[in-house]
């Protein structure tokens, strides 16, 4: 017969008691982790932006009007592409 099985209450209460302590840890624990890993990354962008220098070229997203626009695609180009069979 286990203790569970005998009806040992003060057993239970202890086992119970236990269990929530090392849930209530391991949740603190990966909060802790969370909290940290966030401000290590703030710390890192922050820094980073010293050092950052812009010298490319605008970001142009893609777009089949524009490409429509300057000739690089025909319209029946693009109904073709986009026909569903």
């Amino acid at each position: 017969m286990t203790w569970v099985e005998g009806g040992n209450i003060i057993m239970t209460i202890f086992m119970f008691t236990l269990w929530v302590g090392a849930t209530m840890g391991f949740i603190m624990g990966v909060d802790g982790l969370e909290c940290s890993l966030h401000a290590l990354r703030l710390h890192w962008v922050e820094f980073n932006q010293n050092f950052f220098k812009g010298g490319g070229y605008r970001f142009v997203p893609f777009s089949f009007v524009d490409m429509i626009g300057n000739g690089l695609l025909k319209q029946d180009d693009l109904a073709e592409m986009t026909k569903i069979s």
